[in-house]
């Protein structure tokens, strides 16, 4: 396992990762499709693809670049081959499958204008949609579809190596901006270099931290366009060149019957259930004031809290205000109940 003491860029952390014979693990969100494993190798060899095709579509080093991508492999993969290209991502809030498409274009083009973007990249179903908005962002030259973006290269005839070399950033070039979530007020950006990420992995992975050791593996329904899920739960396996597994579905099950025991034969592996969940939830139940009461119930991948006559409904939304709901929306929600 490569030193998680190590300062390192993410496009230095990739190429050691790619080293070894590890990789992640994408779960789709129903029964079909199956569960795709790309190496390490693999998803930087895409990684360069992409990296060349933003080159060759006119960006330059320093050139900020939206991501709204709901997938996390396609996600994973331009964020390395922006990174890789020397210009800078900014992960956005990719959109649901319910949401209102109009409106989200519209908030989404508000951020990529407060942040002069320089281009964006998103799927290729939203990509008509934000050429109508582009006349309202005047630095976004290029809105991109995702899918075969890291294919381009290869249809051309290009290799994705070549005219790529001193186009790597350094430790104190930015890796990457992240957005809020624009729950309480407008998406605020957040920008972090490379030393910044490499100090935080390092905390994270180090002896204070998970004390992440060769028998280690990361499960994760998070998304990606967070900083836990970003951070903490891809990049921080990455670093650590452990393998990594990335659920689309959203609810606390463990990846029973997807990923064979032989590809993490560590008890650790086998012993991931939802029941580790839920004793992280009881624990932190039992520390409560005496006088509160609480309870938070996982059920249907939603996040639901019941209140009964004993409870303190203003430490409820001091609680859930924190994990990024409105103080003022979640007053009302208590009210009417």
């Amino acid at each position: 396992m490569t030193s998680t003491g190590a300062s390192r860029t993410l496009p230095q952390a990739l190429r050691d990762a790619a080293a070894g014979a590890h990789g992640c693990w994408f779960l789709a969100g129903g029964a079909e499709p199956p569960a795709v494993h790309r190496t390490y190798a693999e998803l930087r060899h895409a990684s360069i693809g992409v990296a060349a095709t933003l080159r060759r579509a006119g960006l330059k080093r320093g050139d900020l670049v939206g991501l709204a991508i709901g997938d996390a492999e396609l996600f994973l993969t331009v964020l390395y081959g922006a990174s890789i290209a020397g210009v800078v991502p900014a992960s956005l809030h990719p959109p649901g499958a319910t949401r209102d498409l109009d409106s989200y274009v519209d908030l989404t083009a508000r951020v990529l204008r407060s942040a002069g973007a320089r281009a964006l990249v998103t799927h290729a179903t939203l990509v008509e949609g934000f050429e109508r908005v582009r006349a309202a962002c005047p630095e976004l030259a290029m809105v991109l579809a995702c899918e075969g973006l890291a294919g381009q290269d290869r249809r051309d005839g290009q290799d994705g190596q070549d005219g790529l070399d001193g186009w790597e950033p350094s430790l104190d070039d930015l890796a990457f901006v992240q957005f809020t979530s624009g729950a309480t007020s407008e998406p605020k950006g957040v920008a972090l270099t490379h030393r910044n990420l490499c100090a935080n992995v390092n905390a994270i992975n180090g002896t204070h931290g998970l004390a992440t050791s060769d028998a280690d593996s990361a499960v994760s329904w998070l998304p990606l366009h967070h900083d836990m899920g970003l951070v903490g739960m891809a990049l921080g396996p990455l670093y650590s060149s452990r393998p990594a597994v990335f659920s689309a579905d959203a609810r606390l099950r463990p990846p029973a019957g997807r990923v064979a025991a032989r590809d993490f034969p560590s008890p650790r592996h086998r012993q991931l259930r939802t029941q580790l969940c839920l004793r992280s939830v009881r624990a932190a139940r039992q520390r409560r004031r005496p006088g509160r009461r609480r309870s938070i119930v996982l059920a249907r991948g939603r996040l639901r809290c019941r209140a009964d006559s004993r409870a303190d409904a203003g430490g409820l939304r001091r609680t859930l205000c924190g994990v990024g709901l409105s103080r003022d929306r979640l007053s009302a929600r208590i009210r009417a109940r």
